[in-house]
C-alpha cells in the first residue's frame, strides 16, 4: 500500500495524545491531497485481462464478501439513501462475490440489475484508485452517489480521501476508471452503458446531481 494511505486507528490515536501534549513529535506523511492524480493510461490493459475475470480483483474478505458486509442498494435513493449493514440472512452471490441486504427488497432490487448497485472500481477507494492506481480499503460510511455510481473511500483521522476526491473529481474520476481498467479489464460501469448492456432506457435517477455522501 502506498505510504500516503498506510495509517492505523492506533498511529492516529498515538499522533493525537502527542498533539495534545505539545511534544515535539515527527509530523504524519504527506497528506494524500498533495499527490497529482495519476493521468489516465495511455496504453491498453494486459490482453490477458477480461471483464469476466474483474471480481478476481475485488474488495473482499475471506469469504468473498464485499463492503464488510454493508447493503449496496443502502446508500442510493430507493435504498434510502443512508450506509446501511447488510443482514446476515439476507444474501445474494453475484460473480464469485457475496453481498448483504437490509431486507428482502433490497435484495430483489439488487438481483435485477447488480452492475448498477455493485460499488465502482471494485470496491476499492477511487480516490486511491484515480491517484495512484493502488487498491486501498475503504471505510464503508465514506461514500459518494454520483450520477448512477457507488463510490466508497479510505479515511483515517488525518486522511480524508472523500473530500479530495470531490475537490477534483472529474480528473480523477477519469484517472481511476482508466487504471481500474489496466488492472481489472473491466470497463467503467456508468448508467449508460449498463442500460445498453440491458436494452433498456438510462435510469433517470443517473441525472441527479452527486450525493455528498456522508464523513
Amino acid at each position: 500500500m502506498h505510504p500516503l494511505f498506510r495509517r492505523t486507528h492506533a498511529v492516529a490515536a498515538a499522533g493525537l495524545l502527542s498533539l495534545l501534549a505539545g511534544l515535539a513529535f515527527a509530523q504524519p506523511a504527506a497528506p494524500a491531497g498533495d499527490a497529482k492524480p495519476a493521468a489516465p493510461a495511455l496504453t491498453d490493459p494486459d490482453p490477458k485481462l477480461h471483464a469476466k475475470d474483474a471480481p478476481k480483483q475485488y474488495n473482499v474478505d475471506k469469504k468473498s464478501l464485499a463492503i464488510e458486509g454493508y447493503d449496496p442498494v443502502a446508500y442510493f435513493p430507493e435504498g434510502g439513501s443512508k450506509p446501511q449493514e447488510g443482514d446476515k440472512n439476507i444474501t445474494f452471490t453475484h460473480n464469485g462475490i457475496t453481498y448483504r441486504f437490509a431486507s428482502k427488497e433490497h435484495l430483489e432490487l439488487f438481483k435485477a440489475n447488480p452492475d448498477k448497485y455493485e460499488p465502482a472500481h471494485g470496491g476499492w477507494c477511487s480516490y486511491a484508485m484515480g491517484a495512484t492506481g493502488e487498491k486501498v480499503e475503504v471505510d464503508p460510511e465514506s461514500y459518494v452517489v454520483d450520477k448512477g455510481r457507488l463510490f466508497l473511500f479510505y479515511k483515517d483521522f488525518f486522511n480524508d480521501t472523500r473530500k479530495k476526491f470531490l475537490a477534483d473529481k472529474a480528473k480523477l474520476l477519469s484517472a481511476a476508471d482508466a487504471n481500474w481498467k489496466k488492472t481489472s479489464g473491466e470497463d467503467a460501469r456508468t448508467p449508460e452503458t449498463i442500460a445498453s448492456s440491458k436494452d433498456a432506457p438510462a435510469k433517470k435517477d443517473s441525472d441527479k446531481p452527486a450525493d455528498p455522501g456522508h464523513k
